[in-house]
C-alpha cells in the first residue's frame, strides 16, 4: 500500500490527538467508542475490495462487522469484496467486559455500474485498401466522455465513431475501451472481427505453346493468387470458368486471356501469341568422326531453327540417349544408322535418319595356342602361335616374368604352377585388343600319400585308408597293395588283416594327363593278439602327496607296449608299473588301458582311491611396479600349521605371506602344512620366475641365403625375427606398415621402403615392455610410376615426361596417340585435342617388371568460361554464391569482385561488407598458359537500419494506448511490429491498446526492396502495473481430512481475498484451507494494488474433496472350521481387510472368514487416496464332533452292520447317515447292498448343545461270489492243449479235472497233451477267500495231421518258378496252404504258388498245410538260386558341354559278367564297361546300364543325371578411384543353382572369394578384373574386364616448421608448405585459424597448449592427403619458491612445492641439517608434506635444506638452493 506522506502526517497527528484523550479519558472514567475508517478507497466501479481499520476506544476486545453485503466478520481489521454496484451501510459494534458501542456508516461503500460497451460497422470483409466506418453504441448509467479504438493492425483512434483504412491483408481484432465521468471503463474485443484480403493475381501456363499439328488439344494450368471465381478467353473466341480448363485449337497464333476475383476483387492477365498451332521445323546431326575402333568415342551435335526441348539420340546399337549433344561409346563393329527424334514440349516430333553414319572397326580376334598346355616335368618347353587377322604387333606376357614381341614365340617354364598368358595385338586399323587365358599353362609334381586309421591293430581288424595324393589334375586311377596277396582300385578303401603279422602297403596314382607315381611303406601295418587288463595298487587310503604304487598285471598273447593310465585327478601316466601322488582331496576312480596300437583293453575301478586331509596349495600375485615383490595366497584345505619356503634361502610361517627377492631367476616355492587331526602333512612345491621384462629381438637369417633374402621382387618373400626376450608369454610385432603381428614372428611386405620395427612383449607375469629398431628392413622392387615435369602449348603440347619407377630400369613408353619411345625421360608432341592414356612398362636389373598405365594421363582440351551468380540484389552481410561451369585442362581461377577483393576458388562466396555496386569479372588459365575472361552483371548491396520510439510506456492498470513512431532508415517497403502480447501490425507509425497487464517486449522488422531486413528490440518497454498473475493449490483431489495448500503468484499486489468456494474467505497471501465436507469447489483469487486497481483471478479448475464411509456390520459367531461371510459397506470401490490368515478374500466388501480363534477382523474403504476403517469381532466355539464309524458282514448277500462314534465329549448327538441316497438315523444300524462293489457311506454328527456339527465320508466294499470259467481250443494230435482259467477275480484256489481218465492239476492255466485223437470232458472247480465256490465243464476235441511231399528247384535270381506238392489226409480235406520260400520274402496260400527270389544264394522251401481241424504238417526241399549282376556306376562333370564320365562299379557275387549296355537318355548309346558323354542341354537325363553274365543272368540300373546350366555373369563397381580408397564390387551374377564360391582377381595379384567384396588400390594404374563363379555343382565360368578399375594418384601432404616447440615469450612459427604446388590446400592451425590461400604463412600463438597444425591438399581428380604435426607452446618461464609450511592438515598450506610455469623438467631434493636426504620428487605437483621418505612419521619442526633443478623449453637447466622453514 502506498500513501504520500502528508496523509501519513496528519493520521499520525490525529492517533496521537486521539490517545492522549483516551488517556485522559481512562483518567476520568472508561468509555467504550466505536469507530472505523477504510484504508484503501471506498468507491470503485463494477466490484470493490475494502480493507476496514478499527479505531475504536475504550479498550474492545470483541468486533462484530457488518458490511451490508450479506457478508460479516468478527475480525478487527476485517476485509470483505463488494461483487456487485451499489450502495452499502457498513455497521461496526464494538464490546468489551464492561458494554458495547455500535457505529453505523450509511451508504459509506459506493460500487458505480461500468458502462456496456458495443460498436457497430459497415462492412467486416473487403480487398486492401479499404475504409471501415465505425459506430459506437455503448451504453451506461453514466456518462461516456472518453472512447479508446485499437483496430487490430496498430492503427487507433480516439473518436467516438471512427472512420479507419486497413492497408494490409489480414484478419484483425477490434478493441474499444471506453471511460464514463465516475471514472469507471470497460472494454469489448471483438476478436477475428475484420477480414482484409489480398488483390487477385492473375497467372497462368499451357502444357503445349508450339505444336506442328494443325488442330490440338491444350491444357491450361492456372497459377493465380487469392482467387475463386475464373474467366478464361482463349483468343479464337471461346471461353471457359473452369479453373484448369482444356481447349482445342487448330492452325494460327494465338493470346489468351484470364480473369480471377475472389468475391470481393478481381485481376486480368493477358499473354499475347502464347499458343502457336501448325508451326514447321527444320533440324540435322552432325559427328566429329565418321570411323572409330571398338570402344570409342564419337561426338554427335543437333542443329535446328526451332529452340527443342526434348531428344531421342538412336545410336543404331541397341543405346539411345536424351541429351542435346551427346558422346556415344561403340562397343562392337560394324555399320551404325543414327538417327535423332526431337520435340518441343512433346510437340513438333521430327526425325533424322543417317544410314551407315558411323563404321566401328573390329577389334583384333586374338586366336592364339600352345604346342602343350600341361607337363609333369621341367623345364618344359611351350611353343605359342598366333593366328589373329590383320595383326601387326604383338605383346606377350607369360605369367612367368617372361614376356615376348614375336608373333610366335618359344618359352622355357621352369617352376611349378598356373600361369596365365596374356596377348595384346594392334592391327592395321591402329585397333588394339587383350586376351588372358588363365592358367592357361600348367607344370605339375604328382605326390602320392594317405593316411589310416590305425597302423597297429588287433587281428581280424578293418584298417581304413585315405587318399592324400597331391596332384593340380585329378586322379584317375589309384592301385593299392595291402600285402597279404590283396589288392583294391577304390580311393579310400578298408581291408581286413588276418593273422598276426607286419604287412607292406603301396600306393600308385595315376591323373588323368598319365602322370605316375608309387609310395611304398615297409612294414607300415602290424597286428597283435588282444590284451587284458588289470591292476593293482599298494593302497587305496592315502594323505595327500604321499605316494601310491600302482602295478599292472594285464596279459596278452603278443607283447604289451602301451599302458595308458588315468588316475581320475586330471592325470594321467603311460609306465606300465608307474608311482602316483594325489593333491587333491577326494575319492578318485582309476583306469588303465594296454595292449598296442589299436589292439587295447580297459578295465576301470570305480572310487578306488580316497584322499584325506590336509591338502596345499597357493597361487602367486605378481606386481610389475616391482617385480621383485610377490603376493602369495594361501588356498590350502585344513591346514593347522603351515611352512614356507621360497627357495632363496628365506622361509616363514605366515598364513599369506609376501616376499620381497633379491634378484631375478627361477625359485622354488614350497607350501608344507599339516593337519592336526589326520596328522597328515602335504607339500605344494611351484617354480615362480622372479623377471624384468626387457624386450629384445634381432633377424632371422635363412643360413642358405644368408643376407640375400632381402633381395627380392615384391610379394615373394617373408621376412622373419628372433625373439631374444626371456620368459615372454604374449608378444606382438608392429613391422610398421601397419600390420600388427600377434605372436607371429614372420611377415610378408607388401611395398618397398625401409621399416621402423617394434616388439611389444607381456612376460609370464602379466608385464610389459617395449623396444623399437629403425630402418630395420629395407624392402626393394621395381615399382613402375611417372609423371610429367612440363608441359607447354596451347594450339599443340609439348609434354616432357619423367620416369619415376623405384629402381633403374629399362622403358618402354606408350604415348596413347599411336607414338611410342624407349627413353627414360623423354619429350612428346601431341597435336591434336583428346584425353589420352599413357603407359610405361619398366624392368628392374634384378629381373623385376611392372607396368603403369594412367588413363586419360594427358588432358588437351583448349579452355571455355561460363559461371553463373545466384543473385544480383543483396543486402550487407549475406554471400554471393558463383557456380562456375568452365572447362579446361588444369584450370586457375581470377575473380575480380569489383571492390578491391579477388579470389582464386573455383566457386567462390562473395561476403558483402557495404553498400555499393560492384562489377564482377572472372579470367581462367589452363595447365598450358591459355587464358580466356568474361564479365558478369553488376551486383547492388543494400542496407537497412530499423528503429523507433513510443510516447507512453507505463501506467498502474490497464488499459493502455501507446503510439509508435518509426525511425529507420533504408528503402523500406514492409513492416512488421510485434507488440508482445500476441499482437501485430504493418503500418508504417501504429498504435496499440494494451488491455492486461505485465511487461511486453516491442520488436520492429523492417524489410527494402532488395529484401533485406533488420530487427530491433526494446525488451520490456511497455510496463502495465497493474496486480495481475496466478495462483495454484497442493492438490486438486484430497480427503475431507486433508489440507490444501493455496500458494499466489502475482504481481503488483497489495491486497489479497481468498474465496475457497465453500462460502469461507481469507486475506493471507498464500494461505491453508481444509475442507468440512466432500464435494466439487471452485477458489478465486481478488488482488488489488495500492491504486486501487482490482483483478479477479478465477481457478482453471475445480477441487474434489472426497469424503469416505465404512460400516463393518455387527458381530458375528461360528463353529470351528466353519467360514462364516462378513459384508461391509462403504462409499468407494477399494476395500481392504487387515491381514489374517482367515481372511478368504483381503480386497472385497464381502469375504468369508475361518478363524481358528475368536478374532477381531478391520476394514479400511478407500478410493485408492482417502480411507475410512470399522471393525467386527467373530466369536469361535471349539467343540465340534470328530465322527467315525466300521461296518462288519462285508459279502454280498448279507445285511451290513454299522457303528458310529462322534470322537468329543457332548450330552445330546445327532445322527444322520446317508447311503445309495437312502437315510438312517441310529447310532447303530444296517444296511443291505443289492449289488458288489464299493460304495460311499456319509455320516453327519450334531452337537445339539451349540448346533456345531461334522460330517465324515468313507468308502465300504461289498465282495463278489466267484464266477467259474475257462476257455480251452480244439487241438490236432501231439500239440498241447492250453486251458486259460477266466474265472472271476475273487478267485483264491481251484482244481482241474481234464476227463482222460488220469490227469488233473491245480496250477491256475495249466496245460497237457493228449496221446489220441477224441472228445474229452474237461472240469474246473474255484473257490473265493469267503469260501464260496462254483464249477464249470467243457468238451475238447483232439484232431489227426495231413502228411506232405516236395521235389527240389533251380534257377535264376529275380526270376519267377512255379510250386508244387502232393498232400495226403485220412480224414478230413486240406484248407489251407502255406509256402515259405526261405529268403524272408511274404509266404503264399496258394496250393501252387508262383515265386520270384530276389537274392541269389541257396534256400530252404517249406509247405506248410492246414485241415479243416485246423491240423498243420509240413515238407522242406532246396531252391538253388544264381545271382544276377550287381549295378552300381558313378560319373563326374555334371556341367553343360563337359564330358561326363561315367564308370561301372558293377559286379557279381558268384559268377562272372559278360555284357555292359549303356543308354544315356539323350538318344546315345554304348557297349563298353566305362563310358563318357557330352550332353548339350542342361537338364535330367536318364541313363540306364544294363549287365549280364556268363549263366545268362542280368540286371539294370537307371540313373537321373542332372546337367546344370553355367552362371551369367555380371556386377558392377566404381571404375575411376583414389589410391587406397576402398571401393565395393556389387555382384549381380544370376544362376539356376545355388553360388558356392566366387574368386575375384583384382589385377594386382589380390583375390577374394566374398560375393561383394570390398577391395582398396594401393597403388595407381588401370587394372583388370576377372571373376569366377562356381555352382553348387562344380559349374564354373570366368568373365574378365580389361582395364577396368582407373586408380589415380593420391596428392602427398607435406610442410616444414621454422621451429615444433614455443614459449609464449617468442611464439611466431613460419609454416612452408612443401606440397607440390598444383594442389589445392588449407591450413588448420588448431587456435581456430583456417587459412587456404597463403601456401606459406607466419602463425603467433597467443595461449599455451599443445596445437594439432594440419595441412590438406586435393588434386585435380579430388584425391586427398593431409599431413598434422604437433606444435608446443610452453608457457613463460617462471619459479617461484616459498620459504615455509605448515603440514598441521587444516588444508592451508600444508604442502612445500614450488609455483612454476614454462617447466619442461623438474627434480626437488630436501635435506635436513646433517646432509642427509629426506624428500625426492620428479613431479613438480608432487610436494613435501613434512613426512621422511623413508618412514610415516612427521619430521621435526625446523629448517630444511632444498636443491630445485628445472629445465626450460630450450632444455637450458636452473638450479636453485635455499632453505624452508618447517612449522607445526
Amino acid at each position: 500500500m502506498h500513501i504520500n506522506g502528508s496523509n501519513i502526517k496528519l493520521r499520525f497527528f490525529c492517533h496521537f490527538l486521539r490517545l492522549n484523550i483516551l488517556l485522559f479519558s481512562i483518567n476520568v472514567h472508561s468509555q467504550l467508542v466505536s469507530d472505523f475508517t477504510t484504508i484503501n478507497s471506498n468507491t470503485g466501479c463494477g466490484s470493490l475490495l475494502v480493507e476496514f481499520e478499527d479505531l475504536s476506544t475504550g479498550n474492545p476486545d470483541t468486533w462484530f462487522w457488518d458490511f451490508g453485503n450479506g457478508n460479516t466478520s468478527s475480525v478487527q481489521n476485517p476485509i470483505t469484496f463488494y461483487s456487485s454496484p451499489g450502495t452499502y451501510t457498513v455497521k461496526l459494534i464494538a464490546s468489551n467486559a464492561v458494554g458495547q458501542d455500535t457505529y453505523n456508516r450509511v451508504d459509506y461503500i459506493t460500487v458505480y455500474s461500468e458502462p456496456i460497451v458495443n460498436f457497430i460497422e459497415d462492412k467486416s470483409i473487403f480487398c486492401k485498401p479499404y475504409e471501415v466506418n465505425f459506430t459506437d453504441v455503448s451504453t451506461g448509467v453514466n456518462n461516456i466522455i472518453s472512447w479508446q479504438w485499437d483496430f487490430g493492425d496498430g492503427g487507433s483512434s480516439t473518436i467516438q465513431n471512427p472512420s479507419y483504412v486497413y492497408q494490409n491483408s489480414g484478419i484483425f481484432t477490434v478493441t474499444l475501451n471506453v471511460l464514463d465521468d465516475k471514472g469507471c471503463e470497460n472494454i469489448y474485443i471483438r476478436n477475428n472481427l475484420i477480414e482484409s484480403k489480398e488483390v487477385p493475381e492473375s497467372n497462368f501456363s499451357s502444357n503445349i505453346s508450339t505444336t506442328c499439328d494443325s488442330v490440338k488439344e491444350i491444357i491450361f494450368l492456372n497459377n493465380s493468387q487469392n482467387g475463386i471465381n475464373f474467366m478464361w478467353n482463349f483468343g479464337d473466341g471461346n471461353f471457359s470458368n473452369q479453373a484448369n480448363p482444356v481447349h482445342n485449337y487448330s492452325t494460327g497464333l494465338y493470346s489468351v486471356e484470364l480473369i480471377v476475383d475472389n468475391g470481393v476483387c478481381s485481376d486480368t492477365l493477358i499473354q499475347t501469341h502464347m499458343i502457336e498451332v501448325g508451326a514447321t521445323v527444320v533440324s540435322d546431326v552432325i559427328a566429329d568422326t565418321n570411323s572409330i575402333c571398338e570402344l570409342s568415342d564419337v561426338q554427335f551435335t543437333e542443329y535446328s531453327n526451332y529452340i527443342f526441348d526434348s531428344w531421342l539420340w538412336d545410336f543404331g546399337d541397341g543405346n539411345n540417349s536424351t541429351s542435346q549433344n551427346p558422346i556415344h561409346y561403340y562397343e562392337e563393329s560394324g555399320f551404325y544408322t543414327v538417327s535423332l527424334t526431337s520435340s518441343i514440349g512433346g510437340e513438333c516430333i521430327n526425325t533424322i535418319e543417317k544410314i551407315d553414319f558411323i563404321e566401328v572397326f573390329d577389334e583384333p580376334n586374338i586366336v592364339f595356342s600352345s604346342s602343350q598346355l600341361y607337363s609333369c616335368n621341367l623345364p618344359f618347353n611351350v611353343s605359342f602361335n598366333d593366328n589373329t587377322l590383320g595383326a601387326s604387333e604383338w605383346f606377350w606376357d607369360f605369367g612367368n616374368g617372361d614376356t615376348s614381341n614375336l608373333q610366335n614365340p618359344n618359352v622355357d617354364f621352369i617352376s611349378v604352377g598356373e600361369f596365365d598368358v596374356k596377348l595384346k595385338v594392334v592391327d592395321y586399323n591402329s585397333c588394339e585388343s587383350i586376351l588372358t587365358k588363365f592358367d592357361f599353362i600348367k607344370t605339375d609334381t604328382l605326390v602320392p600319400n594317405f593316411s589310416v586309421s590305425d597302423s597297429i591293430i588287433c587281428e581280424s581288424d578293418t584298417v581304413s585308408f585315405y587318399d592324400m595324393s597331391i596332384s593340380s589334375c585329378p586322379i584317375v586311377t589309384y592301385l593299392w597293395d595291402f600285402g597279404d596277396g590283396s589288392s583294391s582300385n577304390f580311393i579310400n578303401p578298408k581291408h581286413q588283416f588276418n593273422n598276426i603279422n607286419l604287412f607292406d602297403i603301396s600306393l600308385n596314382i595315376e591323373n588323368e594327363k598319365g602322370c605316375t607315381k608309387e609310395l611304398y611303406l615297409n612294414d607300415f601295418i602290424k597286428t597283435v593278439g588282444p590284451p587284458n587288463a588289470d591292476f593293482h595298487s599298494n593302497k587305496i587310503i592315502t594323505c595327500a602327496g604321499d605316494d601310491i604304487q600302482f602295478s599292472d598285471l594285464s596279459s596278452s598273447l603278443a607283447p604289451i607296449n602301451i599302458w595308458y593310465w588315468d588316475f581320475g585327478d586330471d592325470n594321467i601316466s603311460t609306465s606300465q608299473n608307474p608311482t602316483h601322488q594325489y593333491n587333491h582331496l577326494g575319492t578318485y576312480s582309476v583306469s588303465l588301458v594296454a595292449g598296442e596300437g589299436n589292439c587295447i583293453d580297459t578295465i576301470v575301478k570305480e572310487n578306488l582311491i580316497e584322499v584325506i586331509e590336509p591338502s596345499s596349495y597357493f597361487i602367486t600375485k605378481h606386481s610389475c611396479d616391482n617385480p621383485y615383490i610377490v603376493e602369495f595366497d594361501n588356498l590350502s584345505i585344513a591346514a593347522d600349521e603351515v611352512e614356507w619356503d621360497f627357495g632363496d634361502g628365506n622361509f616363514s610361517t605366515d598364513f599369506n605371506p609376501t616376499h620381497l627377492y633379491s634378484d631375478t631367476g627361477t625359485y622354488l616355492v614350497r607350501l608344507r602344512v599339516l593337519n592336526n587331526v589326520t596328522l597328515c602333512t602335504h607339500e605344494y612345491t611351484r617354480s615362480i620366475i622372479i623377471n624384468v621384462p626387457l624386450a629384445e629381438f634381432t633377424y632371422l637369417i635363412n643360413a642358405n641365403n644368408s643376407f640375400e633374402d632381402s633381395v627380392v621382387c615384391l610379394p615373394k618373400k617373408k621376412s622373419h625375427l628372433s625373439i631374444l626376450s626371456e620368459n615372454v608369454r604374449n608378444y606382438r610385432f608392429d613391422w610398421g606398415d601397419g600390420y600388427l603381428g600377434i605372436n607371429r614372428s614372420d611377415h610378408l611386405y607388401s611395398q618397398p621402403g625401409i621399416y621402423d620395427v617394434t616388439l611389444m612383449i607381456t612376460d609370464i607375469n602379466g608385464c610389459k615392455d617395449t623396444l623399437t629398431k629403425y630402418e630395420m628392413f629395407r624392402i626393394t622392387d621395381v615399382e613402375t610410376d611417372f609423371s610429367i615435369s612440363s608441359l607447354t602449348g596451347c594450339d599443340s603440347i609439348y609434354v616432357d615426361f619423367v620416369d619415376l619407377s623405384s629402381v633403374n630400369s629399362s622403358v618402354y613408353w606408350d604415348f596413347g596417340d599411336g607414338n611410342s619411345s624407349i627413353i627414360n625421360n623423354p619429350q612428346h608432341v601431341y597435336s591434336d585435342q583428346g584425353f589420352y592414356d599413357v603407359t610405361l612398362y619398366s624392368t628392374s636389373v634384378d629381373g623385376c617388371k611392372d607396368t603403369l598405365q594412367r588413363k586419360e594421363y594427358v588432358k588437351f582440351k583448349y579452355p571455355t568460361i561460363d559461371f553463373n551468380v545466384d543473385k544480383f540484389k543483396t543486402c550487407v552481410g549475406d554471400s554471393v554464391y558463383f557456380t562456375n561451369f568452365s572447362e579446361g585442362i588444369g584450370l586457375e581461377y581470377d575473380w575480380d569482385f569489383g571492390n578491391g577483393i579477388i579470389s582464386i576458388l573455383k566457386n567462390p562466396i562473395f561476403n558483402t561488407v557495404s553498400t555499393g555496386i560492384f562489377p564482377i569479372s572472372l579470367t581462367v588459365t589452363d595447365t598450358f598458359g591459355c587464358s580466356v575472361s568474361k564479365n558478369s552483371d553488376t551486383i547492388f548491396v543494400q542496407e537497412v537500419i530499423a528503429d523507433f520510439t513510443t510516447d507512453i510506456t507505463t501506467s498502474t492498470c490497464p488499459p493502455l494506448i501507446s503510439t509508435f513512431v518509426n525511425n529507420s532508415v533504408g528503402n523500406m517497403l514492409d513492416y512488421t511490429w510485434d507488440f508482445g502480447d500476441g499482437t501485430f501490425s504493418n503500418q508504417i507509425n501504429p498504435s496499440h491498446l494494451f488491455v492486461n497487464s505485465g511487461s511486453f517486449d516491442i520488436s520492429l522488422i523492417v524489410t527494402d526492396n532488395f529484401y533485406c531486413s533488420d530487427t530491433v528490440k526494446y525488451s520490456e518497454l511497455v510496463s502495465i502495473y497493474g496486480p495481475y498473475g496466478s495462483f495454484i493449490y497442493s492438490t486438486n483431489k484430497l480427503c475431507d481430512y486433508e489440507l490444501v495448500e493455496f500458494s499466489s503468484n502475482v504481481q503488483n499486489t497489495d491486497l489479497f481475498l481468498w474465496d475457497f468456494g465453500d462460502g469461507s474467505y481469507s486475506n493471507d497471501s498464500n494461505p491453508s484451507y481444509s475442507y468440512n465436507s466432500g464435494g466439487i469447489f471452485y477458489p478465486s483469487l481478488i488482488i488489488e494494488n495500492s491504486d486501487g486497481c482490482q483483478t479477479i483471478i478465477n481457478s482453471q479448475d475445480s477441487i474434489l474433496v472426497v469424503e469416505i464411509n465404512i460400516d463393518a456390520g455387527s458381530n458375528k459367531n461360528l463353529c470351528l472350521g466353519d467360514t462364516i461371510l462378513l459384508q461391509s459397506t462403504g462409499n468407494s470401490s477399494i476395500y481392504a481387510w487387515d491381514y489374517s490368515p482367515f481372511i478368504l478374500d483381503h480386497d472385497s466388501a464381502s469375504t468369508l472368514v475361518f478363524p481358528s480363534n475368536s478374532t477381531m477382523f478391520y476394514v479400511t474403504n478407500t478410493d485408492g487416496t482417502c480411507f475410512k476403517s470399522d471393525s467386527i469381532y467373530v466369536f469361535v466355539d471349539s467343540n465340534i464332533p470328530q465322527p467315525s464309524f466300521y461296518t462288519l458282514n462285508n459279502c454280498y448277500g448279507d445285511s451290513m452292520q454299522f457303528y458310529a462314534n462322534s470322537g468329543i465329549n457332548a450330552s445330546y448327538f445327532s445322527w444322520e447317515w446317508t447311503i445309495l441316497e437312502e437315510k438312517l438315523y441310529s447310532q447303530f444300524d444296517y444296511f443291505e447292498f443289492d449289488s458288489v462293489g464299493t460304495f460311499e457311506v456319509n455320516l453327519n454328527v450334531i452337537n445339539l448343545e451349540n448346533n456345531c456339527d461334522a460330517n465324515i465320508i468313507q468308502t465300504v466294499e461289498v465282495f463278489p461270489t466267484p464266477d467259474a470259467n475257462f476257455r480251452v481250443d480244439n487241438v490236432c494230435l501231439g500239440e498241447k492243449t492250453q486251458f486259460t482259467n477266466l474265472s472271476s477275480e475273487s478267485t483264491a484256489s481251484n482244481i482241474w479235472i481234464f476227463g482222460d481218465g488220469y490227469q488233473s492239476s491245480t496250477e491256475l492255466h495249466p496245460s497237457l497233451v493228449f496221446t489220441s485223437p477224441g472228445i474229452f470232458n474237461s472240469t474246473l472247480v474255484v473257490y473265493s477267500e469267503t469260501g464260496c465256490s462254483s464249477s464249470i465243464s467243457k468238451e475238447v476235441i483232439v484232431y489227426d495231421k495231413p502228411k506232405v511231399f516236395l521235389e527240389n528247384y533251380e534257377l535264376c535270381e529275380a526270376y519267377k518258378i512255379d510250386f508244387n506238392s502232393l498232400v495226403l489226409l485220412d480224414n478230413g480235406y486240406i484248407t489251407n496252404w502255406k509256402w515259405d520260400f526261405g529268403d524272408s520274402s511274404v509266404s503264399s496260400d496258394l496250393e501252387s504258388p508262383s515265386h520270384t527270389y530276389n537274392e541269389w544264394g541257396q534256400y530252404d522251401v517249406e509247405l506248410i498245410v492246414e485241415s479243416n481241424h485246423g491240423c498243420f504238417n509240413s515238407e522242406v526241399t532246396k531252391a538253388i538260386v544264381h545271382p544276377n549282376p550287381i549295378i552300381d556306376f558313378s560319373f563326374e562333370q555334371v556341367c553343360i558341354h563337359d564330358e561326363t564320365k561315367f564308370t561301372s562299379h558293377s559286379y557279381i557275387d558268384q559268377g562272372y559278367l559278360q555284357y555292359f549296355d549303356w543308354s544315356f537318355g539323350d538318344g546315345n548309346y554304348s557297349n563298353y564297361k566305362n563310358s563318357s558323354n557330352s550332353f548339350l542341354l542342361s537338364g535330367v537325363y536318364p541313363v540306364t546300364l544294363t549287365v549280364t553274365s556268363t549263366v545268362g543272368c542280368h540286371s539294370s540300373e537307371v540313373k537321373d543325371i542332372q546337367i546344370f546350366s553355367l552362371p551369367d555373369i555380371d556386377y558392377l563397381v566404381d571404375t575411376n578411384i583414389c589410391e587406397s580408397d576402398e571401393i565395393k564390387f556389387v555382384n549381380l551374377t544370376k544362376s539356376e543353382d545355388k553360388i558356392i564360391n566366387y574368386r575375384w582377381n583384382f589385377g594386382e595379384g589380390s583375390i577374394s572369394n566374398e560375393k561383394n567384396p570390398k577391395y582398396t588400390y594401393n597403388n595407381s594404374g588401370t587394372y583388370d578384373v576377372s571373376l569366377l563363379v562356381v555352382t553348387e555343382h562344380g559349374c564354373e565360368r570366368e568373365q574378365v574386364r580389361l582395364d577396368l578399375i582407373n586408380v589415380f594418384d593420391n596428392p602427398t601432404s607435406n610442410f616444414n616448421m621454422s621451429d615444433n616447440r614455443v614459449s609464449l615469450l617468442d611464439s611466431e612459427i613460419i609454416f612452408t608448405n612443401t606440397s607440390n604446388s598444383d594442389l589445392y590446400f588449407e591450413w588448420n592451425f588448431d587456435n581456430g585459424l583456417i587459412d587456404s590461400e597463403s601456401k606459406d604463412i607466419s602463425v603467433t600463438f597467443e595461449e599455451s597448449g599443445v596445437y594439432n597444425v594440419t595441412l590438406y591438399v586435393e588434386n585435380e581428380n579430388k584425391c586427398y592427403d593431409e599431413l598434422t604435426h604437433k606444435v608446443i607452446v610452453e608457457e613463460i618461464f617462471s619459479v617461484f619458491i616459498p620459504k615455509a609450511f605448515t603440514p598441521n592438515n587444516d588444508g592451508v598450506n600444508d604442502v612445500f612445492f614450488p609455483i612454476t610455469t614454462g617447466v619442461y623438467s623438474f627434480e626437488m631434493k630436501i635435506f635436513n641439517r646433517f646432509g642427509g636426504l629426506v624428500f625426492f620428487s620428479n613431479n613438480k605437483k608432487n610436494g613435501w608434506d613434512g613426512y621422511s621418505m623413508y618412514s610415516d612419521q612427521y619430521l621435526e619442526m625446523g629448517t630444511y635444506f632444498f636443491n630445485i633443478i628445472v629445465t626450460d623449453v630450450n632444455n637450458k637447466p636452473w638450479i636453485y638452493n635455499g632453505e624452508v622453514n618447517l612449522i607445526k
